[in-house]
């Protein structure tokens, strides 16, 4: 995201005021990954019960599991706006939450341990109380099922990830990879499957497939949607002083400088909907940054700070035969603030504006994408 090599012009005052920015923020990093995963975490028997099945027990056997596939659905996938079932790209079995319910009153705490185990994985400040979880899917692969790389869609108000709990069932295959940026990671689930319980968890944006299809078995496993519920704006601790101290000074320069700017736009890392684009809801370094950003701000008191999208227009304009030229516009929209509250649609910007360089020039024209500021 940043460009090391990327050093400031000293005689230009504005250029080595975007350096500082871009070396002190991406110097701001949160204790968390992408991707987390664990396995046997002090592992209870959950008291599944399955609506027209009745219990189901564990180790699953073949019996259950036929049972369950013969009352379960193919699992579909979404595509633009459409849901499709297509085994192609996704060969898998699947019961909706609501008709799943819990004998062993226990589970529900288990539940909020592996929580706070994800949470701090997944570098979540303040998790206690912040994150909760909603059943989604139950969901069976049965030998030869996969699902192709994918990202989950926003299944509900505030959600901002998904857990998935692998239940005793021996199988082999069923490795999950997720890819973040050039980061990668493959969770595996068989290798504790005949009488463990092991978790998978990641972000939203975080592209993920089950890479190898089941070769033997049933993989058998819950999924949760993450959920948000507060608007916490206090930042980590985590985030050491230095880094405040860093921003407090950039933010004195700025406000001293002659010619001054009057805005400037850090483009984050991940991907985020209009709807999710709020402190809340962002994650891992991006919230880190805000925060500590927000905070030497309202120290400061002259400076605020707002969320956006990003966008570039490219426009080719044929004024004769043979000769074209490109118009380009970088513009924001759905300018809110950090709780959320729309301020402004759309407003086009200068390059100058941005903190990092060369954001686009490895895409194609003709290709869309959008970030966020």
């Amino acid at each position: 995201m940043s460009s090391k090599g990327d050093f400031p012009d000293d005689e230009d005052p504005l250029e080595s005021l975007r350096y500082q920015t871009l070396d002190c923020l991406d110097g701001i990093h949160s204790a968390g990954s992408f991707a987390t995963s664990d396995h046997n975490v002090e592992h209870i028997h959950p008291g599944l019960v399955v609506k027209g099945i009745g219990p189901i027990r564990f180790p699953l056997s073949h019996e259950d599991a036929n049972a369950l596939i013969r009352a379960s659905r193919r699992a579909p996938f979404g595509k633009g706006r459409e849901t499709l079932v297509d085994e192609t790209v996704r060969k898998t079995w699947e019961i909706d939450g609501k008709e799943l319910s819990f004998g062993n009153a226990g589970w529900d705490s288990w539940l909020d341990r592996v929580l706070e185990n994800v949470s701090k994985g997944l570098g979540i400040p303040g998790s206690a109380g912040r994150v909760r979880v909603e059943l989604y899917k139950l969901l069976v692969y049965e030998e030869g099922a996969f699902f192709k790389a994918h990202k989950d869609t926003e299944k509900t108000k505030n959600m901002f990830g998904t857990l998935v709990v692998c239940l005793p069932s021996e199988h082999v295959g069923g490795s999950v990879r997720l890819i973040h940026g050039t980061e990668e990671k493959v969770l595996e689930t068989d290798r504790w499957s005949s009488y463990g319980v092991s978790y998978l968890a990641w972000y939203s944006d975080v592209s993920h497939e089950v890479v190898s299809p089941v070769q033997s078995g049933y993989r058998f496993v819950l999924t949760y949607n993450l959920i948000n519920t507060t608007l916490e704006r206090s930042p980590s601790a985590a985030v050491l002083d230095v880094e405040q101290s860093k921003i407090c000074r950039i933010l004195a320069e700025w406000d001293s400088m002659q010619d001054k700017p009057q805005g400037m736009c850090y483009v984050l890392q991940h991907k985020y909907t209009g709807a999710s684009l709020q402190l809340s809801g962002l994650k891992c370094d991006d919230y880190y940054r805000c925060s500590q950003l927000d905070r030497a701000c309202r120290s400061n008191g002259r400076f605020c700070v707002f969320l956006s999208r990003l966008g570039l227009t490219v426009t080719r304009i044929n004024e004769e035969a043979y000769e074209e030229e490109d118009k380009e516009e970088l513009f924001l929209k759905d300018t809110v603030t950090l709780e959320g509250i729309q301020l402004r649609d759309s407003m086009r910007i200068g390059k100058d504006c941005l903190v990092q360089r060369n954001l686009y020039e490895a895409r194609e024209h003709d290709e869309q994408w959008e970030g966020n500021t």
